[in-house]
C-alpha cells in the first residue's frame, strides 16, 4: 500500500508522497513513522501536518484511534478518499490552531518534518501542551540545520525556520521535563543478522573511507541529518526506550536508483560526445565551405574586373541612346531598362527625354515621381503624380503612387499612429461548469518525437473544464526522444507502431478503436487548446446544433512565420469562417468549391461522435479529414466549423516541405474532386521546367538585388508599390540570365538540391523561354494576397519583417512549384510522362 500508484495529489516538493522516486526520501519518512508505531499501541494519537496521510494510516494499524490534521485542503481530500480504516479520521486545520476543542485528549502526538515549515514554534508547543494528556508523549522531528543546509549550502524553499541542536533542545526543555533525543541519517551499510531465534544483542560498527582505504570509528562519529525527540512531562525510562533502529530495504532500491542515474548520465555523456564529433564534422564542412567561397571570391574578382572594363563602353552606348532616342515611348522603355539595371541617373535622363518629346506621357511622369519618392524629393514626386492625373484622371498607377506618398508622409510627420499587431484573447467567464454524464471524450494524438510538444499539450488537455472524463490515447510511430516517457508520466494510454505502418488514417483509426468516450477528439501533437474551456465550447457547438462532428480554425503561434500566417488566413477566408461559425450540410449543387466549403473537417482538432466515427472512419493517406467530412454531409449529416473558437497551431517549415506538401495536397484533391480547377494552358514538361528556372531567376534577382536598395524602415504602402513595380519589370525584361542557387540563404539544402538538378538539365535552353509564365502569374496572385495581409497588419516594414518577407516569397515559390508540378503530372498521359516527372512523383510523395 505504501508504494502505491500515483493519484490526484500533486507532488510539489513541499510534502512527501509515497510515489516519490528518490529512495532516500522514502527511507527517511517511512522509518520515522515505523519508529513511532512502537509507541502508539492502543493509544489515542494525533498526527500534526499529516500531509498525504500515509503516516497516519501506518500508525492506525496499532493505535486505538488516529486523527490526522493538515492545513492543505487537497491533501485532506486525498487522504480521506485513499486511506480508509474505522479508527482513522482526517480533518483540515493548522497545527498552530488545531480545530479540536478540549484539553488533555491524546496519549501520543506526532509531528514529523513540520516544525521547520513555520515560524511560530511557541504556538505549536502551546497547542501540543493543550491537547496532550499529562502522561502523554510528544514525538517530533526536524532537520539538523548544520548538516541539512549550512554545510552543503542548500536552501529548501518551503522551510521557514530551521534549528540547530541547541535551539531544538532549548525549545523542548522550555516546555517538557523529560526528553530522549535520536539522530537519523541514511548511510550505506552491511547487515549481519542471526538465522536462529533468541539473539538480543545488537552491535554497530562505524567505518569511513580514507586515502588508503576504510578505517573504523567510534559510533559517536555518526552525524544526524535529522533530529527526533520523544518528550513528555512523565519520566521516560531509558532502559525501556528504543535503542538503535534500522530500516533495511531488501530490494536495494537506492543502489538500483543510483545505477539507473549512472546509466542515464553515461547516455548523456555519449550523446554529448556524439554531438562534439558532429560539431567537429560541421566545423570541417564550414572550413571546406570557406575554402570554396574564397575560390569563388577570387573568380568573382576576375569577373568584376571584366565588367568594369565593359562599363565605359556601355556608358557610351547609353549616351548615344540619349541623343538618338526619337520617340517618347522608346525613351520610357529605355529608362525602365536602366532603372531595372540600377542605372538610376541614366533612367532619369530617359524619362526627362520622353517628356520633352511628349509632355503628356503619363508613364514618364509616374516613373519620374517614383525616382523622386525614392530619393526623398517628395514635393517633386507629388508634382509628377498630380500632373499625370491632370492628363489622365483615371490613371490607376498615378492614383496608387499618390496614395502611397500620402501615407508615407503621414507616418513621417507623426499624423498617423503605427499599428502594432495584437493577439485577441477569448474572454471566458471563470465559472464552475458541471459536466453532464455523457461529456466523456477520448483524445487521439499520433506522435513522432513529440517530446517538446507533449510537455505543454498533455497538462492543458487534462485541465479542460466542463468535461466529465478525458482519456488520452497516443499512437506513436517510432519516437526516439522522451515522448514515450512523457506519455506514461501523464497517465495517457500508449500504442506503438513501426514507422513503416504509419499513415494518417491508420494511426488515427487504430487509436479510435481503443477509445471508450462518447466523443473522440483527433488532435495533432503540435496543436494546443486556446483556453481551459476550449473543448467544452467545441462540445457545446456539436450538441446544440445536432451536428456529428466539429472542427475549428487555427490561431498561429506567436513565432509563426509570415508565410504560414498568410496561407492560413487565405484558407479560412475561403471557408468563410474567418468572421463567423458555420453549420455545414450537403450543398444543392455539388462541385469543387461547394463541397470544399461545406465538407471541410480538420484533424488538427476534430471532435466527433464515436458511434458515427466507428461507422465511417478515415480511409485515405492524405486529405483524410476532408474526405470524411464530405462523406458525412453526403449522407445527410451535419458538421460544424468554428471561427469563434480556435486551436493554437502553426509551423515554421522550410521551402522544401511546402514544395512536397503542395504536390501531395494537389494530387489528393484531384482524386476527391474530378472538377479540381487547373491551369487552362498546356503544361508541357520542357516548358514547365524552364518556367521554374525563369520564375526563380526573376524572384531571386528581385530579392537579392532590388530589395537591398530600399531604405529600411519603409512605409508598407510604399514598399508594396515598389516591390510590385520592380517584380513586373524583372519579369518583363527577364534579367539576369541566371541567379545563383547554391548560395541562397533563404531556402533549405533539400530545395537547393531540387532546383540545382533542374537548372543543370534545362538552364542552357533558357533563351528559348519568354515571360508568359504560369508560375509568374501564380506568384503575382500570392503576392497580392500577401500584401493585402501585410497592409492590414503593419504600417512599416523593418529589417526583421523584411527578412521574414524574403523567406515567405521563396516558400510561396516552392509551394507553387509543388502544386504546378502536380498539375503537370496529372495533365500528362501516362505514356508521355518522362522520367523526370516520375522522379518528381517518387521524391515528393515520401514522408509528408
Amino acid at each position: 500500500m505504501l508504494s502505491g500508484e500515483r493519484t490526484m495529489l500533486e507532488s510539489t516538493g513541499e510534502r512527501f508522497v509515497p510515489w516519490e522516486k528518490d529512495p532516500v526520501i522514502n527511507y527517511e519518512h517511512l522509518h520515522r513513522y515505523r519508529f513511532a508505531e512502537e509507541l502508539v499501541k492502543d493509544k489515542k494519537v494525533l498526527d500534526l501536518a499529516c500531509g498525504e496521510g500515509y503516516g497516519s494510516f501506518m500508525l492506525s494499524e496499532d493505535a486505538g484511534s488516529v486523527l490526522g490534521v493538515d492545513i492543505d485542503d487537497a491533501a485532506i481530500r486525498h487522504a480521506t478518499s485513499k486511506y480508509i480504516r474505522g479508527n482513522l479520521q482526517f480533518i483540515k486545520g493548522s497545527m498552530m490552531e488545531v480545530p479540536v476543542e478540549g484539553e488533555g485528549l491524546f496519549d501520543v502526538i506526532v509531528c514529523f518534518e513540520a516544525l521547520e515549515h513555520i515560524a511560530g514554534h511557541d504556538e505549536l508547543m502551546k497547542q501540543t501542551k493543550r491537547l496532550l494528556k499529562k502522561e502523554g508523549v510528544f514525538i517530533v522531528s526536524t532537520p539538523n540545520k548544520t548538516v541539512y543546509s549550512d554545510e552543503p549550502g542548500y536552501e529548501n524553499p518551503f522551510h521557514v525556520k530551521e534549528l540547530g541542536f541547541d535551539e531544538f533542545e532549548n525549545l523542548l526543555t522550555a516546555n517538557f521535563k523529560n526528553i530522549l533525543f535520536y539522530g537519523q541519517n541514511v548511510y550505506s551499510s552491511s547487515n549481519m543478522f542471526p538465522l536462529y531465534k533468541g539473539a538480543t544483542i545488537s552491535r554497530d560498527f562505524m567505518i569511513k573511507k580514507g586515502d588508503e582505504g576504510f578505517y573504523f570509528l567510534s559510533p559517536e562519529k555518526k552525524m544526524a541529518r535529522y533530529f527526533i525527540a520523544v518528550v513528555s512531562d512523565c519520566v521516560l525510562e531509558h532502559d525501556r526506550a528504543i535503542g538503535n533502529s534500522h530500516l533495511v530495504d531488501i530490494s536495494n532500491t537506492l543502489i538500483c536508483y543510483k545505477d539507473d542515474q549512472i546509466t542515464d548520465l553515461e547516455a548523456v555523456i555519449k550523446d554529448k560526445t556524439d554531438q562534439i564529433a558532429g560539431f567537429e564534422s560541421v566545423i570541417q564542412d564550414k572550413n571546406d565551405q570557406i575554402a570554396g567561397l574564397e575560390a569563388t571570391i577570387q573568380e568573382m574578382s576576375g569577373s568584376i574586373q571584366k565588367i568594369q572594363g565593359v562599363l565605359p563602353a556601355l556608358g557610351k552606348v547609353l549616351k548615344r541612346l540619349e541623343k538618338e532616342a526619337g520617340s517618347s515611348k522608346l525613351s520610357v522603355e529605355t529608362g525602365e531598362l536602366c532603372f531595372a539595371l540600377g542605372l538610376i541617373e541614366s533612367a532619369g535622363s530617359f524619362f526627362e527625354k520622353a517628356l520633352s518629346l511628349n509632355p503628356e506621357n503619363t508613364d514618364a511622369l509616374n516613373n519620374l515621381g517614383v525616382l523622386g519618392f525614392q530619393s526623398g524629393d517628395y514635393d517633386a514626386a507629388r508634382g509628377c503624380f498630380i500632373k499625370a492625373l491632370e492628363i489622365d484622371p483615371d490613371n490607376e498607377e498615378a492614383k496608387a503612387n499618390l496614395a502611397m506618398l500620402s501615407e508615407t508622409l503621414k507616418v513621417l510627420t507623426g499624423e498617423k499612429d503605427i499599428k502594432v499587431p495584437q493577439i485577441s484573447l477569448m474572454d471566458v467567464e471563470e465559472k464552475r461548469i458541471e459536466p453532464t454524464d455523457d461529456a466523456t471524450v477520448s483524445i487521439i494524438i499520433p506522435t513522432l518525437n513529440a517530446g517538446n510538444d507533449l510537455v505543454t499539450l498533455l497538462p492543458m488537455l487534462r485541465n479542460q473544464k466542463g468535461i466529465k472524463d478525458i482519456e488520452v490515447i497516443v499512437v506513436d510511430s517510432g519516437s526516439t526522444d522522451e515522448t514515450l516517457e512523457l506519455v506514461k508520466e501523464h497517465d495517457a494510454r500508449l500504442v506503438e507502431i513501426t514507422p513503416e505502418r504509419f499513415s494518417h488514417s491508420y494511426a488515427r483509426n487504430l487509436g479510435a478503436g481503443l477509445a471508450s468516450g462518447k466523443y473522440i477528439l483527433f488532435m495533432t501533437q503540435d496543436a494546443l487548446p486556446s483556453s481551459d474551456f476550449w473543448l467544452y465550447e467545441m462540445l457545446n457547438a456539436l450538441q446544440n446544433n445536432e451536428a456529428v462532428a466539429v472542427s475549428c480554425m487555427e490561431s498561429p503561434r506567436e513565432d509563426a512565420d509570415l508565410f504560414y500566417r498568410i496561407i492560413s488566413r487565405n484558407h479560412y477566408r475561403f471557408l468563410e469562417v474567418d468572421v463567423r461559425d458555420r453549420l455545414l450540410s450537403r450543398p444543392e449543387v455539388e462541385n469543387y468549391v461547394t463541397l470544399r466549403k461545406n465538407g471541410q473537417l480538420s484533424d488538427i482538432a476534430c471532435l466527433i461522435l464515436r458511434s458515427v466515427f466507428e461507422k465511417y472512419k478515415f480511409r485515405r493517406d492524405y486529405a483524410e479529414d476532408l474526405d470524411l467530412g464530405i462523406r458525412l454531409i453526403r449522407d445527410g449529416l451535419k458538421i460544424a466549423f468554428l471561427g469563434s473558437t480556435s486551436v493554437i497551431h502553426s509551423h515554421n517549415r522550410p521551402a522544401y516541405y511546402h514544395l512536397k506538401r503542395a504536390y501531395v495536397d494537389t494530387l489528393s484533391l484531384a482524386t476527391i474532386f474530378p472538377d479540381l480547377p487547373m491551369p487552362s494552358v498546356s503544361l508541357g514538361i520542357e516548358n514547365f521546367m524552364r518556367d521554374i528556372i525563369f520564375t526563380y531567376n526573376a524572384v531571386s534577382s528581385l530579392i537579392t538585388e532590388e530589395l537591398s536598395a530600399i531604405n529600411i524602415p519603409c512605409n508598407m504602402g510604399a514598399f508594396t508599390g515598389i516591390f510590385i513595380q520592380r517584380f513586373e519589370r524583372a519579369v518583363k525584361y527577364g534579367y539576369p540570365a541566371s541567379a545563383g542557387v547554391a548560395d541562397n540563404q533563404y531556402v533549405d539544402n533539400e530545395f537547393r538540391s531540387f532546383l540545382g538538378r533542374i537548372c543543370s538539365r534545362y538552364e542552357s535552353k533558357r533563351n528559348q523561354w519568354s515571360s508568359n509564365s504560369i508560375l509568374v502569374q501564380a506568384m503575382q496572385g500570392f503576392i497580392g494576397s500577401a500584401f493585402e495581409y501585410m497592409r492590414n497588419t503593419y504600417d512599416l516594414i523593418d529589417d526583421h519583417l523584411l527578412e521574414d518577407f524574403k523567406s515567405c516569397i521563396y516558400k510561396a515559390f516552392a509551394y507553387q512549384v509543388g502544386a504546378h508540378s502536380a498539375y503537370c503530372y496529372l495533365k500528362t498521359p501516362d505514356s508521355k510522362r518522362k522520367e523526370i516527372l516520375k522522379d518528381f512523383n517518387r521524391e515528393l510523395t515520401v514522408g509528408v
